[in-house]
């Protein structure tokens, strides 16, 4: 399906150098990459929707904060060691902070997550070569995200 059937006619976004339409959300030419010049909203501006799978992201890492506050709060108190309890809350809150971030597209959130999938998959490829291959499956997933995140910038600030 084309990028053409996904918006209407008259939200495309027309390339000055090649003419090639493009979705109202791109900042750069699809096909030429050239800066694309923005019709003026008349007054308004239209914000630019997040995709469904940053979404999705943002929702799992704030369940990953939750987690690891309560992990560490609760590893803490059975072990009366209070800098595990400490810990737990800085992680959480470090999760948390990352999660606002991916929600409102930001880039550093972005950069954040792609160093973070990086070295997910750096251990992950260690794993496998130390014969885990189960790890397979974290470093596909991980992969994934961090091609994701590299290749979609145009949608973070």
């Amino acid at each position: 399906m084309s990028s053409q059937s996904t918006s209407s006619q008259g939200d495309l976004i027309y390339c000055s150098a090649c003419g090639h339409p493009n979705p109202p959300w791109r900042y750069e030419c699809e096909e030429c990459k050239t800066s694309l010049v923005k019709p003026e909203a008349g007054g308004f501006s239209r914000s630019r929707e997040r995709p469904g799978c940053v979404t999705a992201y943002a929702i799992l890492l704030w369940i990953g904060a939750v987690g690891a506050t309560l992990g560490g709060v609760a590893a803490g108190i059975s072990e009366g060691e209070v800098l595990v309890v400490l810990g737990g809350l800085v992680a959480g809150g470090l999760e948390l902070g990352l999660g606002i971030g991916i929600w409102r597209l930001k880039n550093w959130a972005r950069i954040i997550v792609m160093v973070l999938q990086g070295l997910g998959v750096i251990v992950g490829l260690i794993s496998l070569f130390m014969g885990n291959l189960i790890s397979i499956v974290s470093l596909a997933v991980g992969g994934y995200i961090l091609y994701w995140f590299a290749s979609h910038g145009e949608y973070f600030d």
